[in-house]
């Protein structure tokens, strides 16, 4: 089974997402509703349908309330089920209708808890199969998901130490239309997606895109590599960036980079952007000046 940005297919996706903190915007995948054909199904962290019992978040995530967290995945599946859901400007959108995985991010994304668009299963599928979808999916994108060791959280706070410094000393945060967390709405084939990438430079359209991916992370490389993927298929001629200006920001040490795994990782990424290793520090700010001079500064 495949991911892919474009609608050569019956089957789409949402992933949902709990997000702790909403300044920071660090979202956690914790479920995948799909439909194929006007059948839903989905799967969440937490959930035990066979014996019954409440759900209840991993500690990983670090809900506020467990109670809050039962109440919308009790709320997002009773939405899923309904034979129609109302959509803005769209009126009723019935469930046999694509759309209906829109209607349902608008009416049941709120703050710490989204639905965003994975985009589409490869092929055409038989929708008596949509279980086993829900099970691919949910282990590729949320239970694939490692627990926070103590060194992949060491590793992830030097990206983000190492990038903040890149960014200032390269000149890239002085860039006209550079911010950190750049949301961006655009469409692949007429499907409406909406990401937030860490960073990035807009002027009137996206000119450079920066988003973390940690090797030792796959969900994290997975959603890296798909975002620039989408991005780069764009329907809008000016938001396909080329692969120089979609970069990849990981830490490669010298262990990840004769591995197998940490190969097969860092190969994800380079099939759509530009991967930039902060382990080696000076060689990255080097990088992100040639991009800098190469972009309009900030006026003032």
């Amino acid at each position: 089974m495949y991911y892919s940005a474009h609608n050569a297919s019956n089957a789409r996706f949402l992933v949902a997402k709990y997000i702790r903190d909403t300044r920071r915007m660090e979202p956690r995948n914790v479920g995948v509703v799909v439909w194929i054909d006007g059948v839903t199904s989905a799967r969440f962290l937490g959930e035990d349908i066979a014996s019954g019992n409440a759900a209840r978040a991993p500690r990983r995530l670090m809900v506020r309330s467990q109670k809050i967290y039962r109440q919308w995945l009790r709320r997002w599946r009773e939405e899923m089920e309904r034979p129609a859901l109302s959509s803005n400007g769209s009126g009723n959108i019935p469930r046999e209708s694509p759309e209906f995985l829109d209607a349902l991010a608008q009416h049941t994304s709120k703050r710490q808890f989204v639905l965003v668009d994975g985009g589409f299963v490869g092929g055409k599928i038989d929708p008596r199969d949509i279980d086993e979808v829900v099970n691919d999916l949910f282990v590729g994108l949320v239970d694939g998901e490692p627990e926070e060791t103590e060194s992949t959280e060491e590793d992830s706070a030097l990206l983000r130490k190492a990038v903040s410094r890149a960014v200032r000393d390269s000149g890239i945060e002085r860039l006209k239309g550079y911010s950190q967390k750049l949301p961006l709405t655009f469409s692949v084939e007429q499907r409406t997606l909406f990401f937030t990438f860490d960073s990035g430079v807009y002027d009137t359209r996206p000119r450079l895109l920066l988003q973390h991916a940690l090797l030792t992370q796959p969900v994290s490389v997975n959603s890296a590599a798909f975002m620039f993927s989408c991005i780069r298929k764009a329907d809008l001629a000016s938001y396909q960036l080329d692969q120089h200006q979609c970069l990849a920001l990981t830490w490669i040490t010298e262990d990840l980079k004769n591995s197998p795994d940490g190969q097969h990782e860092l190969a994800k990424l380079e099939a759509y952007s530009t991967v930039v290793d902060l382990c080696q520090y000076d060689r990255a700010v080097e990088d992100f000046k040639v991009l800098a001079s190469s972009l309009p500064a900030q006026a003032g």
